[in-house]
């Protein structure tokens, strides 16, 4: 389906080379994203602040067991 498809835009001199020039537009963008993939810096926080659940944790430890 490919070549025909090319084959239909080689009958338009002007379409086939907006072809050829889009093909290259994604081929620097292509690029251009795994460049921009390679250099992304996913670093975590070696600590993390739990304040807002200290409250909880305090009544979960005050807390009478169900079943005892």
């Amino acid at each position: 389906m490919a070549k025909a498809l090319m084959g239909h835009l080689a009958s338009d001199p002007h379409l086939a080379v907006q072809v050829v020039a889009l093909k290259a537009r994604v081929a620097a963008l292509e690029a251009e994203l795994a460049t921009l993939r390679a250099h992304v810096d996913v670093s975590l926080p070696t600590t993390v602040e739990l304040n807002s659940l200290d409250g909880e944790l305090a009544d979960l430890q005050r807390a009478t067991p169900v079943l005892a």
